[in-house]
């Protein structure tokens, strides 16, 4: 007698929240604009437009790079 084959049916529910590298990358922007607008209306600190813009993209980008990206479910790992 052979053991019957046991059917597991999985279901997932659609993604409701960005990738951690999206949300990441979003909040090291909006803290790069905080801390110039703390330096200038704070402390006095000019930072020219061009300056604070480019922090903020470089930083980005690198938080961005750096963060996790959450792992990808396929068809064929449901089915596993």
């Amino acid at each position: 007698m052979s053991p019957k084959a046991k059917t597991v049916t999985v279901t997932v529910a659609p993604r409701s929240l960005p990738e951690p590298k999206v949300t990441a990358s979003t909040l090291a922007g909006a803290v790069v604009s905080l801390v110039v607008w703390v330096l200038h209306s704070h402390y006095h600190v000019d930072i020219p437009p061009a300056e604070a813009v480019a922090a903020g993209t470089v930083l980005s980008a690198v938080i961005g790079y750096v963060a996790p990206h959450l792992p990808r479910v396929t068809e064929d790992d449901l089915n596993n």
